[in-house]
C-alpha cells in the first residue's frame, strides 16, 4: 500500500502552469449560514376532497426527501401546513417563516392521470427556479409508487447539490464581500469546481475548504470535500503540492467519516480514496454506505458509481446510474467517464463515443486514447489513429503512462475485461501497446 502513496510525479501527465490565486477570504462567524427551505402544501385542483391525501402525501414526502441532503435547512409540516388551504402571497409567507426559498405546487386529477406541478420561488427577486410538470396514470395500486417518483425528482431538482439552490446560492455567494464568506460559502465553491472542473475553481475550492475546516475543525461533512480536493491533487492532477499524497487524502477522508458517520459525502469521498489505495472491499462496502444514508444526492451516487464501476461492479454501478438518471439528469459530466466503461464492456462503440464527449474532458490524453479504441473497433482507423496523435500530442508518453493510470483508477480481476477491449481497439488502430506490467510491478516501480 505505501508504494501507492507515492504517485504523483508519474501521474502528474498533465502540466500544470500558471497557477493563479483566487482571492477565498476567511470565514467569519456572522457569515450566513445555510438557505432555509418551506414546503407549502401542495393544492388539491381536482375539486374532490378525496385527493387532498394524495396532495399533502406528495407535501410530506417532499421535505422528507428535502431533508436529507445536508446543505440547507427544511422547515418541518408543522411550521408550514399552518398556511393550508389559505390564499397568502408566497413572499409574505417566507417572510413570516423565514424562509429563504418556497417549494409550492399544485395536483390535479381526471380520469385515470394525474397532473402534478411544482415550482420553486426564492433569490432576491423571488423568481421562479425551476418548475416542472408531472403527467402520470394513477390508480389504486401504483399510487404509492408515482408518489415515490414524483417526490424524489422534485427533492433532487430542488436540493441536490447540483440543483436550484445550490445554482442560485453559488450566485448569491460569489457576489457576497469577501469577509462575509462561511464554511457553506466554501461548500457551494466546491459544488461550483465539480461543475466546472478548472484549475482555478479546485484552487478556489482549496484554500476556502483549509480555512473552514481551520475554523471549524469538529466539521466532517466540510473535511470531505477538502479530502475529496485533495484527491484530485493526484489523478487529474489540480494544482498540486509537496505536500499531496494518497496517504494525506485517505486519513483526512477517515477523519471524515468519523466526525460525521451519518454523511453519505464523507463515505462516498472514503469510498473513492480506498479504491485508490487498493481496499477494493472498503470502497464497495463505503460506496453502499454513502447510496444508503443520501439515496438522492446525484454527487454521492456519482462517487458511489465510480468506486463500483472501478473495481469492475459494472451491474450495481449501472443500477445506481440508471436511478441517477432518473432522480436528477443534470449529473456532473465527469461520472459520463462510468458510462463510457458500460458501453465499452458490451461493445456498444457508437454509445462509448457519446459518453466520452458528454465527459467535457477532450484536455486530457486518456480521453482521446479511450476514443480511438471507439473508432478502430468500428473500423473508422483514420478517426482513431487522429484521436490517438492528440493524445500523443497532450503527453508524448501516453504509451507509458496507459498502464500507470489504468491501474491507478482501477482495481481487481474485473477490471481486465475492459482492459482487453481498450487494448484490442488501440492495437486495431496499428498503435503498440506496451504489455501491461500488472498492478504489481506498477506499485513497485514507484
Amino acid at each position: 500500500m505505501t508504494a501507492r502513496f507515492n504517485t504523483l510525479e508519474t501521474l502528474a501527465s498533465v502540466t500544470v502552469e500558471g497557477l493563479r490565486k483566487a482571492g477565498v477570504p476567511e470565514a467569519t462567524p456572522d457569515a450566513p449560514s445555510r438557505p432555509v427551505i418551506a414546503v407549502i402544501p401542495f393544492d388539491n385542483m381536482s375539486g374532490d376532497p378525496e385527493q387532498e391525501y394524495f396532495a399533502d402525501g406528495i407535501t410530506e414526502d417532499i421535505i422528507t426527501r428535502l431533508a436529507q441532503f445536508p446543505d440547507i435547512l427544511v422547515l418541518g409540516r408543522n411550521t408550514t401546513f399552518q398556511f393550508k388551504g389559505q390564499a397568502v402571497d408566497i413572499k409574505t409567507i417566507a417572510e413570516k417563516l423565514g424562509a429563504d426559498y418556497v417549494v409550492e405546487g399544485s395536483i390535479r386529477r381526471g380520469g385515470g392521470t394525474v397532473r402534478v406541478t411544482a415550482q420553486l420561488l426564492g433569490g432576491e427577486s423571488w423568481t421562479h427556479l425551476w418548475a416542472e410538470t408531472y403527467d402520470r396514470v394513477l390508480d389504486p395500486e401504483n399510487a404509492f409508487a408515482i408518489q415515490d417518483e414524483i417526490t424524489q425528482s422534485v427533492a433532487a431538482r430542488v436540493g441536490d447539490p447540483h440543483g436550484a439552490i445550490s445554482r442560485a446560492e453559488y450566485e448569491r455567494s460569489s457576489r457576497q464581500p469577501l469577509r462575509r464568506m462561511s464554511s457553506y460559502d466554501c461548500v457551494l465553491r466546491y459544488y461550483q469546481h465539480v461543475r466546472q472542473s478548472s484549475l482555478e475553481t479546485h484552487l478556489a475550492a482549496r484554500e476556502c475548504l483549509q480555512e473552514a475546516v481551520a475554523t471549524e475543525p469538529d466539521n466532517g461533512s466540510v473535511m470531505a470535500l477538502l479530502a475529496d480536493i485533495y484527491l484530485e491533487e493526484i489523478f487529474v492532477p489540480f494544482n498540486p503540492t509537496d505536500e499531496s499524497s494518497l496517504e494525506r487524502t485517505h486519513d483526512t477522508a477517515l477523519k471524515a467519516v468519523r466526525l460525521a458517520p451519518d454523511d453519505g459525502g464523507a463515505h462516498a469521498v472514503l469510498a473513492r480514496s480506498s479504491l485508490f489505495i487498493g481496499d477494493t472491499r472498503r470502497a464497495n462496502r463505503e460506496a453502499e454506505e454513502a447510496v444508503r444514508l443520501a439515496p438522492y444526492n446525484s454527487d454521492v451516487i456519482g462517487g458511489a458509481i465510480l468506486a463500483l464501476a472501478n473495481t469492475g461492479e459494472y451491474e450495481r454501478a449501472e443500477a445506481l446510474m440508471k436511478r441517477l438518471s432518473q432522480i436528477n439528469p443534470n449529473y456532473p459530466n465527469w461520472i459520463n467517464w462510468n458510462k463510457a466503461k458500460f458501453h465499452f464492456i458490451r461493445r456498444e462503440y457508437d454509445q462509448a463515443l457519446t459518453s466520452l464527449e458528454r465527459t467535457g474532458q477532450d484536455w486530457w490524453w486518456g480521453t482521446h486514447l479511450w476514443i480511438a479504441s471507439a473508432h478502430c473497433s468500428m473500423g473508422e482507423i483514420d478517426i482513431g489513429a487522429a484521436a490517438i496523435d492528440k493524445a500523443l500530442t497532450l503527453n508524448p508518453n501516453s504509451g507509458e503512462d496507459f498502464w500507470i493510470v489504468s491501474h491507478f483508477w482501477h482495481e481487481g480481476p474485473g477490471m481486465y475485461p475492459l482492459y482487453e477491449i481498450i487494448v484490442a481497439g488501440l492495437e486495431a488502430c496499428g498503435w503498440d501497446v506496451p504489455p501491461d506490467p500488472g498492478p504489481e510491478a506498477f506499485a513497485t516501480a514507484q
